[in-house]
């Protein structure tokens, strides 16, 4: 997104969860658009603070989301985890998608519960992943747990 600020694409992302939370009627028949359009922004943004704003939102979302869409949102979250090569540059990419499903997972616990064939296996895979090159250069933290697997510790 060009030319929208920071603060204006969280407000935006807040907007979408208040209106979640609140108008819980007048959303439920757009929130499997809506998910996959909050889904489609958290992986385009560049900015930490706009994915987790994001995340919120969908996760509010993924509340009033059919079982249908919503499985298949994890289905795609997963597959494009499980594919996509541990280099510098997609690092970044594979931390946003497991943090993405474990928001889902904290804010619409019922639903995912109902769905955990589709995104279980993605948090068995996180939990167990290796650390990154640039994890293990750091002197003293070669037993600890690398990022993405600090994702899935709760």
């Amino acid at each position: 997104v060009r030319g929208t600020g920071l603060p204006a694409r969280c407000g935006a992302a807040r907007v979408v969860l208040q209106l979640a939370r609140d108008r819980q009627s007048a959303l439920t028949p757009h929130a499997g658009k809506l998910l996959s359009v909050a889904t489609r922004a958290i992986l385009e943004e560049r900015s930490a603070a706009a994915r987790r704003a994001y995340a919120s939102a969908a996760a509010q979302l993924a509340r009033l989301a059919k079982p249908e869409p919503l499985g298949d949102l994890l289905r795609s979250l997963t597959q494009r985890y499980v594919l996509t090569a541990v280099t510098t540059n997609e690092q970044e990419e594979r931390l946003t998608l497991a943090s993405l499903v474990r928001e889902l997972g904290r804010g619409a616990p019922d639903a995912m519960g109902g769905l955990r064939a589709d995104w279980l296996p993605l948090a068995f895979i996180g939990r167990h992943e290796p650390r990154w090159e640039a994890e293990r250069q750091e002197a003293g933290k070669q037993h600890e747990a690398g990022a993405l697997a600090s994702v899935w510790e709760e």
